[in-house]
């Protein structure tokens, strides 16, 4: 049998075919998929695949296509790829060139023309045009992410009924009925509507509320502006009539259209799988067009796609200047048909891939065993108006899975509340998770935030989550529905509002958690606490956490949450075993450097004594767990790069996140204006090199890490510090 196996095998590996795509080479007869005569199309070349094994290899150059694939399945030991050939990276284009059909007309800074596409983005050469709106924001300085230019609401607005807090919406002097309106009224939840009954002069206008069963509070809300030609006022905005097609635009430094290449949205999706299976996309880049997957009937399975080293730059964004307030078409892969047994669904695996620049979620997806690895998430979603009813919010990433792995991943600068919500049974681990929400365009929120059925046996493990206004890690819910069962240890939480656990039955052990960042933003449950074990969720009378345990932290700030009418009396850390913890005191002192990063115990301290933290010293240990996305060469040094605050009688190694699939480190230091020496060569993990000598105070370094992959070296960057 296992000769006949191998067999197979071994004639479906002979039989698997590369075929080629070039859409810049002109050939002279039939196109057939080779080198000299490649294909002009993805689309032809996916039509050729035939057998698991065979191949579509894609040279560099731009692609605008629209490729539904259906039925294609290889085996596990054979999947179909659509790849860059070797290392070109071909672009997968959503946009396509701008046509005027009139010659530009100039009015003042407006420029206009009717053009002859029908676009719902607009890249003004490599700048993105942000839709017309009121407050005034951009993409090209991110103070389209900055929560201060939303407006708030006075006391008096409801359902239906904003009323602009201050007189700026009547200051305008605009009438803004017809414009669409991005609600952020539901504290975690954002909504469109179109703006009625508004006048110019008047600073008050009503919106159709069809958003369904969702917490509004005037005092914590905030809107803004958009899609209409009288707001168009400022430098990169622009507007389109879809009935006319004309296009209006406020070019960015006085430049004019016929300057660069004017390029817009007019799709969603480039491929869209249909009951697919075993099927590696590699080596590309999409650019304003993403990926869609559906099983759409009980028998159809789409599973085992692998997304591989995929760079999705604004992959994703609304049709608001069409006048249509419907959900954003973002990316999601959906391996579920709605009836179908667990055991049938589709598993998926996403690696090393960039997401940057979504309007709306940069990610979501419906499966079972789920892997996201190695990937970077920054400068996504800047509305988070991706709900139409209320129902709970969603984030950055949202799984509709089970059995998740989050492993390795960057999340930074994402505009949403949360950065991660995961679905039930996952593994969070490794993650390096910061500024999310951090212009606070929503309220509530966490890094990674976990809903009462997610908590069941979840792990959330090795994380850095800190620098933001919300909190780092939170297990929510309210009796009587509570999470159980879930465990959140070694994890390393600053600068921001804290680790929260609600329900019961959880572990909480081996945190190290400082320095609360409240910015106003919390849930005003936890007294200023950064490990927050609560006892009661708010005034309600179900008590919670009387079976967690809760052993090994270090907190500045520890307790089970505020005593209602307690005049700012707190309930003790709650838990059936609370041992072992340091807390209410300083953790900055008894730690190594902890703002460059470096959060071992100092030797003499009591937290390494009763080896408390999310780190242990070891005065010989060569590896130091540094969370994050690993990239082609040595990353995130510690002490961290440029710092000026680097503490002498402290600092007695180098350490770094080492360059991705590499096996040796070779790192050299020096005095700033000596020469850099080698002082260690790391093999395998190890990314611990002691230094040689002691600092002297005052006297500023620099070092290198160059990493040895695959025979051969690849130079890392210098960094530098000064000791004090």
């Amino acid at each position: 049998m296992f000769r006949l196996l191998l067999l197979v095998a071994v004639v479906q590996l002979a039989c698997a075919r590369v075929f080629i795509v070039d859409n810049k080479k002109k050939v002279a007869g039939l196109r057939h998929g080779s080198l000299t005569k490649p294909f002009e199309t993805i689309e032809a070349c996916i039509k050729k695949l035939k057998n698991p094994g065979d191949e579509c290899q894609i040279r560099e150059g731009r692609y605008h296509e629209e490729i539904k694939i259906e039925n294609l399945k290889g085996t596990k030991e054979m999947p179909y790829v659509i790849r860059g050939y070797k290392d070109e990276r071909p672009l997968l284009d959503g946009t396509v060139v701008l046509k005027n059909v009139t010659k530009w007309k100039q009015n003042g800074n407006i420029w206009s023309a009717k053009i002859d596409s029908t676009i719902w983005q607009l890249f003004f050469g490599k700048t993105m045009m942000t839709n017309a709106r009121w407050p005034n924001a951009k993409w090209s300085d991110k103070t389209i992410f900055d929560g201060k230019r939303w407006p708030t609401l006075a006391e008096g607005s409801r359902s239906g009924l904003i009323i602009n807090k201050g007189r700026s919406l009547a200051d305008t002097g605009i009438d803004m009925t017809g414009a669409l309106a991005i609600l952020n009224i539901g504290s975690f939840e954002t909504f469109v509507a179109k703006v009625e009954n508004h006048r110019a002069g008047k600073n008050q206008f009503n919106f159709k509320d069809t958003f369904g069963d969702y917490h509004f509070s005037h005092d914590r809300s905030r809107y803004f502006l958009e899609d209409k030609l009288e707001l168009l006022d400022a430098e990169e905005e622009w507007f389109f009539n879809k009935t006319d097609k004309m296009l209006y635009m406020y070019p960015p430094q006085g430049q004019k259209p016929y300057d660069v290449e004017l390029r817009g949205k007019v799709q969603s999706y480039i491929f869209t799988f249909s009951n697919c299976e075993f099927i590696t996309l590699k080596n590309m880049d999409f650019f304003a067009t993403a990926v869609k997957a559906v099983t759409p009937t009980p028998r159809s399975r789409t599973s085992d796609l692998v997304f591989d080293s995929l760079k999705f730059e604004f992959h994703t964004y609304s049709k608001r200047m069409l006048q249509d307030i419907s959900l954003i078409n973002w990316m999601d892969i959906d391996g579920i048909y709605r009836v179908g047994r667990p055991e049938t669904w589709g598993k998926f695996t996403f690696y090393n891939n960039v997401f940057r620049g979504s309007d709306g979620l940069a990610l979501s997806y419906w499966g079972r065993n789920v892997t996201l690895s190695n990937n970077l998430f920054e400068y996504n979603d800047w509305c988070a108006a991706n709900m139409v009813k209320g129902g709970g919010g969603l984030a950055t990433v949202k799984s509709f899975s089970i059995y998740d792995v989050f492993e390795r991943n960057t999340f930074r600068y994402n505009g949403a509340s949360v950065a991660i919500r995961p679905g039930k049974y996952p593994t969070v681990r490794l993650n390096d998770i910061s500024k999310q929400c951090w212009g606070v365009i929503q309220n509530d929120g966490a890094g990674v935030q976990l809903t009462r059925k997610p908590q069941n046996y979840s792990r959330l493990e090795y994380n850095w989550v800190h620098d933001q206004p919300k909190y780092g890690l939170r297990f929510d819910g309210e009796p009587p529905k509570i999470g159980e069962n879930g465990t959140m240890s070694r994890n390393v939480v600053w600068k921001c509002n804290g680790l929260m656990a609600k329900g019961d039955y959880h572990t909480v052990t081996q945190n190290t958690v400082f320095d609360k960042r409240n910015d106003k933003d919390d849930d005003k449950q936890g007294a200023g606490c950064m490990l927050c074990v609560l006892k009661y969720v708010r005034t309600n009378p179900g008590v919670i956490n009387e079976h967690t345990i809760v052993t090994g932290n270090i907190a500045d700030v520890a307790n089970g949450g505020k005593i209602p009418k307690g005049k700012g009396k707190v309930y003790p850390l709650q838990g059936l075993i609370i041992e072992g913890n340091r807390m209410n005191m300083d953790v900055k002192r008894e730690l190594m450097d902890p703002d460059n990063h470096d959060f071992r115990p100092r030797p003499a301290s009591k937290t390494a004594q009763i080896n408390a933290g999310a780190y242990e010293y070891s005065r010989d240990s060569k590896t130091y767990w540094i969370p994050g996305r690993q990239v082609e060469k040595a990353s995130s040094p510690v002490p961290v790069d440029r710092s000026q605050t680097v503490i002498t009688e402290n600092r007695d190694a180098l350490m770094w996140l080492n360059a991705l699939d590499c096996y040796q480190h070779n790192v050299f230091f020096g005095t700033i204006k000596g020469t850099m020496r080698l002082i260690d060569s790391t093999e395998n993990d190890d990314n611990v090199a002691y230094l040689p000598y002691r600092l002297t105070k005052g006297r500023s370094y620099r070092w290198r890490v160059d990493a040895v992959c695959n025979g051969s070296e690849v130079k890392g960057d210098t960094w530098t510090f000064k000791a004090i």
